[in-house]
């Protein structure tokens, strides 16, 4: 992505009452999916750590000639850098095991995931307020990816394989001594070559295909016609297993799906970060205007909140299983008991804290 070298946390401003946060009506259909999931991730505390960690370990490479024109900067980059391995420690977060976790699904092969993983650092600006240029990138980047294609050339790797898979009759013949005018060796190179699943070096993505070899008669037959045999080999080879492909993808839908999913997603996210900061009569009172947008689901915020954390999950579900939204806890769960250890304090302190 354009400017690798920062982070893009230069609009901090995760305040709920930010319309940034919770309005996010004005975003173009094109962008819609990307900026979900950027909101999304901006939930996730692991995805947080592993921005930042992501940030140590590769500043030197992005900031080196700023560090030898401005050593000062350098010093302060350390300075971070150790507060940010400190409270990685502290809380327990082991880079290796996430990187692992990570890339036993295919969600590191999709260019989106790999930007987020990398820049939805601790404190990470809302999607409105990127640089537009930013923006556009990361919209690109949802059905991009560098590896995952309906249909790949063969790396020689692959080739290997079918090749080892496809030629055991044929190095056998090869290998014992014949008669002068044994055809046998002819049989063998004649024989069809059976599709092969490449051998993963682990378990995780990209283990889920087939590698084959096909010639194609250019010199007599149409691209229709040679579409069409193509067509009858798909539906002979296809493996039972892969009737119904996965959808990895974000907004790679099947027939009637629509981009709707994504804005009621965030919608429900707006919800979340309101009622995690007000109660519904705060936000009649103070928050007009998100009351408008919202108070026709006022029977329904617990469920919009658990259908939200759902999808936090079907989009990140690499992240640990209990992990939730940062916003998931509504203002009546979370405050009474930061109240009450505020109030404790208070009175250690011997402070007289008046209640509102």
């Amino acid at each position: 992505m354009a400017d690798s070298t920062d982070r893009l946390e230069s609009w901090n401003e995760f305040d709920p009452a930010s319309r940034l946060n919770w309005d996010f009506d004005s975003v173009p259909d094109d962008a819609i999916i990307a900026c979900c999931i950027w909101e999304y991730a901006r939930e996730s505390k692991t995805i947080a750590m592993k921005a930042d960690l992501h940030w140590c370990h590769t500043r030197h490479v992005w900031h080196r000639q700023d560090y030898k024109r401005d050593p000062a900067l350098r010093k302060r980059h350390d300075e971070e850098a150790a507060c940010i391995e400190k409270r990685a420690k502290r809380e327990g977060f082991d880079y290796d095991s996430f990187s692992e976790r990570f890339w036993k699904t295919d969600y590191p092969l999709l260019t989106i995931y790999d930007s987020i993983t990398r820049f939805v650092g601790d404190g990470a600006c809302p999607w409105q307020r990127l640089p537009r240029n930013v923006r556009d990138q990361l919209s690109k980047q949802v059905a991009n990816s560098i590896v995952l294609h309906p249909l790949n050339a063969a790396t020689v790797g692959e080739l290997e394989e079918l090749w080892k898979a496809n030629s055991v009759s044929l190095a056998k013949v090869r290998s014992t001594v014949r008669p002068k005018n044994d055809d046998s060796e002819d049989a063998a190179l004649w024989e069809e070559v059976t599709p092969v699943e490449p051998i993963a070096f682990e378990k995780g993505a990209l283990k889920e295909r087939i590698t084959g070899a096909l010639t194609v008669d250019f010199s007599r037959f149409t691209d229709r016609e040679i579409c069409d045999a193509f067509r009858a080999w798909l539906i002979k080879m296809r493996p039972k297993r892969w009737k119904r492909p996965r959808r990895v993808f974000p907004g790679a839908r099947q027939k009637g799906r629509k981009l709707i999913e994504y804005r009621v997603a965030v919608e429900r996210l707006g919800l979340m970060r309101l009622l995690h900061a007000h109660s519904p009569t705060q936000l009649r009172e103070q928050l007009p205007d998100a009351w408008k947008k919202y108070r026709a689901k006022e029977r329904s915020f617990r469920r919009e909140i658990r259908e939200a954390c759902k999808f936090f999950h079907k989009l990140f579900p690499f992240l640990p299983e209990q992990e939730r939204p940062a916003s998931e806890e509504r203002l009546g769960v979370w405050f009474p008991p930061f109240r009450r250890c505020m109030d404790e304090m208070d009175r250690e302190k011997g402070i007289s804290r008046g209640r509102k």
